[in-house]
Parts: C-alpha cells; structure tokens; sequence
C-alpha cells in the first residue's frame, strides 16, 4: 500500500468521522431545543399556577369581588378560591400533558399522575369546573382536551364502580 493510498484511506475515514460527528451535534441540538422549549412551558406553567394559587387567598378574592363591584361574601369567595383551584390544577395537567407528549415524562410517571387526575374528576365540582373550561378556550389543543375527557369517563366509570349499592342516581 503506497503513501497515497494510505492518505485516500485517511481521507475516507476522517470524512465518515466528520459525517459521525455532524449527526450527533444534530441530535444533541434536537435534544437542547426540546429540553429549552420544556423548560419554558415549565416557567409559564409554574408562574401562572402560582399567580393563581396567591389570588386564591381569602384577603385578595375579596379585593377582587369588591373591586369588579360584587359583595365579597363568604360564599363567594368560597365560589372563586374553588374556581382558583381548579384552574390551577388544569394548568398543572396541561402542563405535564405537553412534556409527556415531547416525551420528557415516562410512561411510569404519567400513567401515576393519570391515576390521580381520574380521582380528581370523580369529584362533581372539577368535572362541571373541566366542562365550563373547556367551553371558554376554544384554542386549547384537542388532543388534551381529548385527553381530559378520557380521563373525565373514566373516572366517572371508576366512581359507578366505587358507589355502594342503593346510593346511585
């Protein structure tokens, strides 16, 4: 094998190894990008949840109610802190919806967090708060809200299940 052959043989390999390297900064900057975009839905989803939680104490939903012109009574502000919940929780679920979709929480996890969405949507007040919610944003993606309403019958199946007998509807 001549020295020029020898050179040819380098040349092929280094441009393997060039092409090699180039595939993987490409999947590396994929995986940056989506983990970036989780991050920032994490930031907003935190945020807003938060905002909300803070707007649900009982001093602040009064403000609110006195300041939009409505009596502040105990049962209204009972009324919103329950609304502020609810909101907060979809929020939440929205949340961990997307990032399980870009694939960033295991099947494992989800499939626990599902478990306890279901139990929350056995309670009639978050299943009538997910109706009215989903009514009034309409640019929600329809695979989470398809999601929700899974979610929504099931628990209702698991609730029919769960009922001891003579005390059904």
């Amino acid at each position: 094998m001549s020295l020029t052959d020898l050179a040819s043989l380098g040349s092929f390999i280094s441009g393997i190894a060039v092409a090699a390297s180039v595939l993987y900064l490409a999947l590396q900057t994929h995986q940056n990008a989506k983990h970036t975009r989780a991050l920032v839905q994490l930031g907003r989803a935190t945020r807003i949840v938060d905002l909300i939680l803070r707007l649900a104490d009982p001093d602040m939903v009064a403000a609110e109610i006195a300041g939009n012109g409505g009596t502040p009574t105990p049962e209204a502000v009972r009324v919103q802190q329950f609304q502020a919940i609810c909101r907060a929780r979809l929020i939440a679920l929205e949340d961990s919806f997307a990032q399980h979709e870009v694939g960033l929480i295991s099947e494992d996890a989800f499939g626990d967090f599902r478990a306890g969405i279901r139990t929350v949507l056995t309670q009639p007040g978050a299943r009538a708060f997910w109706i009215d919610w989903k009514a009034q944003r309409p640019r929600t993606s329809m695979k989470f809200k398809a999601f929700v309403d899974e979610m929504l019958s099931s628990a209702a199946a698991t609730e029919s299940t769960l009922r001891p007998p003579g005390t059904g509807e």
